[in-house]
């Protein structure tokens, strides 16, 4: 892709390219080819839960994208489905790249042929080429493009392979929107059936009310009885009259095939599908079981794939403490020089103060205490999500999800936690229903994200130990067990079933991991920095004013006698609520010194951290959970995580206490 063909504007675009596909195809990669918008690309079905769009201009014409969600459907089950189903209905989009994943064409034909259905102009894009061709998958995309009667374009977002192409056809058939419209023939009964829905419904007062193009899509979703979707054009007698007439049609054919209508309509798009990817696309004869086979084979296996997932968070934590404790190291050794620097310089007492303790400090605690952990977490947690092993571990947790009230697809949110509680919270959406999607979105908020692991092994990892501070993630896990199960049995509701698309496992494209990393880092620093500072400064302000101490001797009863704390604990855990890693570095601002350990116990530490871990998330969780659930919702997760933190750090301090008793 060339840079002077395709660039970057935030003018109003026309005209509009909607992205469509399965999830994980590649469609977020190929919208951040075309726009270069800060969108995280996941290897994960149904990452893109909410639209995103994006703007460019190529050969000086102006056009919009939008990237709907990744579905396997266009029956509204689901949120993202509803969302995809609006969009489309909605007709605002001139064209849709219909994105489809090589290596599995058969499958993803299945959405392709009811995007056409829809009488949509659709151009195909044969996205993943380079694996399926190293697959020695060979595709006809003139026979394809034959067989749909759509433009099919051969193309790989990661390389950038095929991309112009993708946008001069795609523009090229938004010109010919109101003659692009196609449709593949069923079976004769099918057909017939679908004949007479349309002639009643165009004979109807209602063809005025259904979109333009899509009275073929509304007739087979009036023979299938989809209310779900049917919702969508409203409610009359009229209406319930035709409907109840086309059905009458449907119910003949049901009688023959003794099956619902819907699966009937399934086996004939199937059945299509065979035919198209038969006579489109070359196999090779032998499938020789490789490498990648074996590896498969191995991290879903019952007993060995939990050996795997074990390895890789154990690996994933130890590399974080490794890395960051050794980047810490170097950049506390930059502070004492910039210290010593600053102060050979003689300022007045009352500008140093105020310069180093109220600005410098603070930054410098959050350059050398927070991105050392942050940089090397984004990292590995971005190969994960780019290598297809997420939804792996979906597969493999499944069975025990189940006892959450959950199901294995809400894993890839929750482990999506470790980085982010807030694009957690929001890819819940996943979830089929608002009941689990609820319990999903409290349980990825008691996940200890990059900014809780920055206390966590910033404070108990650097000064206890590493097996002290993974002993914090496995109180973690039985917190979240505890929460899950209480919730299951407290919501009214059944366990749905399991089912996602699982990809290919394949070596993560690090040119996207690097990105991807860039950007979350860039907006930590860009969010958080100006928060670090301005909370330093206050600290700093309310101690020169003499507020702290009085604060910290009337919260002394709760701090020291009831969690064994330093006084001025709850006062820096405040600050955590902003965000959780300013928790700890306001602390090191107060005590006036990184090295902790000379100023905490041990068994301090660790239940400052534990209570870090546990209790509210930061305000933007709050706010999320505020706007996905409403305000009550909101609170009492609020309260009860911090009544629930509190709690146990009391217990923990006690039990330390105790067992120093004893021994």
């Amino acid at each position: 892709m060339q840079n002077d063909e395709i660039t970057r504007t935030h003018a109003s675009p026309s005209p509009v390219i909607a992205l469509a596909g399965n999830a994980n195809v590649g469609k977020s990669v190929i919208f951040n080819a075309l726009t270069g918008m800060n969108q995280i690309i996941g290897n994960w079905p149904g990452k893109t839960v909410e639209r995103a769009e994006g703007s460019f201009v190529h050969h000086g014409r102006s056009s919009k994208v939008i990237d709907l969600p990744g579905i396997y459907s266009l029956t509204a089950y689901s949120e993202e489905e509803r969302v995809a189903l609006d969009f489309l209905l909605g007709g605002e989009a001139d064209v849709i790249v219909n994105i489809v994943d090589a290596t599995v064409l058969e499958r993803n034909l299945y959405f392709t042929l009811q995007l056409l259905e829809m009488g949509l102009p659709v151009v195909v894009a044969l996205n993943l080429m380079d694996l399926a061709e190293r697959s020695g998958i060979h595709i006809d995309e003139s026979k394809l493009s034959a067989g749909l009667g759509a433009p099919v374009v051969k193309t790989s977002g990661v390389t950038g392979k095929g991309i112009n192409s993708l946008v001069d056809t795609a523009l090229d058939r938004s010109r010919q929107r109101q003659g692009a419209r196609q449709h593949i023939p069923y079976g004769k009964e099918v057909e017939d059936a679908i004949s007479v829905a349309l002639e009643t419904l165009r004979s109807s007062g209602l063809a005025g009310r259904i979109p333009d193009g899509a009275d073929r899509f509304v007739a087979i979703k009036l023979l299938e009885d989809d209310s779900d979707t049917l919702g969508l054009f409203g409610d009359s007698p009229e209406f319930e009259e035709i409907r109840k007439r086309i059905r009458m049609d449907a119910s003949k054919i049901e009688r023959i095939h003794g099956e619902h209508f819907t699966t009937i309509m399934s086996s004939e798009r199937y059945s299509v599908c065979a035919r198209l990817a038969e006579s489109a696309v070359r196999k090779p004869k032998d499938h020789r079981v490789d490498a990648q086979d074996r590896l498969d084979s191995l991290v879903l296996h019952r007993f060995g794939g939990w050996v795997v997932f074990v390895g890789v968070m154990f690996a994933l934590f130890g590399l974080v403490y490794v890395g960051g404790d050794r980047i810490s190291s170097l950049l506390d050794g930059l502070t004492a020089l910039l210290h010593d620097a600053f102060f050979s310089l003689h300022p007045p007492e009352w500008l140093a103060g105020f310069i180093w303790s109220g600005i410098i400090q603070g930054l410098m605690a959050a350059i050398s205490v927070a991105l050392p952990y942050i940089a090397p977490f984004y990292i590995i947690l971005s190969l994960l999500e780019n290598s297809g092993y997420l939804a792996r571990i979906a597969f493999l947790t499944d069975s025990v999800m189940h006892r959450l009230g959950l199901h294995g697809k809400a894993f890839i949110p929750i482990i999506l936690g470790l980085g982010c509680n807030v694009p957690a919270v929001l890819g819940t959406k996943i979830m089929e229903d608002r009941r689990t999607r609820f319990i999903a979105a409290v349980l990825a908020t008691i996940i200890p994200c990059s900014a809780r692991t920055v206390v966590i092994l910033g404070l108990v990892g650097v000064f206890m130990g590493f097996l002290p501070a993974i002993s914090l993630y496995l109180i973690n896990l039985v917190v979240i067990f505890v929460v899950g199960r209480i919730l299951n049995r407290m919501l009214p509701g059944t366990n749905p079933g399991l089912i996602m698309e699982m990809p290919k496992l394949k070596v993560p494209p690090f040119k996207v991991t690097f990105r991807q990393t860039w950007f979350r880092l860039k907006d930590f620093v860009t969010f958080a920095f100006p928060i670090i500072i301005a909370g330093s400064f206050v600290l700093y302000l309310l101690d020169l004013i003499g507020i702290l101490q009085p604060v910290s001797r009337f919260l002394a009863p709760v701090t020291e006698g009831f969690l064994g704390l330093p006084a001025v604990s709850v006062i820096v855990l405040l600050f955590g609520i902003l965000r959780k890693e300013l928790a700890l570095i306001m602390l090191t601002a107060f005590m006036h010194t990184s090295l902790l350990n000379t100023v905490m116990t041990p068994q301090q530490m660790y239940v400052f951290a534990l209570i870090v871990m546990l209790y509210v998330p930061c305000i933007s969780t709050i706010a999320v959970l505020k706007r996905e659930f409403g305000s009550l919702r909101a609170t009492l997760i609020s309260v009860y995580e911090i009544g629930g933190a509190l709690l146990l750090g009391a217990a923990v301090n006690w039990g330390w206490n105790l067992v120093r008793i004893i021994f």
